[in-house]
């Protein structure tokens, strides 16, 4: 739970510093490890999954809502900003 919440400030640290992409890698650090809880090896137990997704959550939230970030997935046609649901955006 701690490491959710220390890379989520990290990011709002390089936000706020004007290093977007330092932000950027951090929170795609965040997402993998949420990944491999939710559907890899951490995967196996309920808590595992509920633990994945709050860590994509966490690290979702500081990222800008009208930026295009690559490297979240494409969830389907219906959402011009993927994943992004995770932290309640509209989409």
């Amino acid at each position: 739970m701690r490491a959710r919440i220390v890379m989520a400030a990290l990011e709002t640290r390089y936000l706020e510093a004007g290093d977007p992409a330092a932000a950027e890698q951090r929170a795609r650090y965040g997402l993998r490890l949420g990944e491999q809880l939710t559907a890899g090896e951490g995967s196996h137990t309920l808590i595992g999954q509920l633990v994945g997704t709050a860590v994509e959550r966490v690290v979702l939230k500081p990222l800008e809502p009208d930026r295009v970030y690559e490297f979240l997935p494409d969830v389907g046609a219906y959402s011009p900003r993927p994943a992004l649901w995770l932290v309640g955006w509209p989409i």
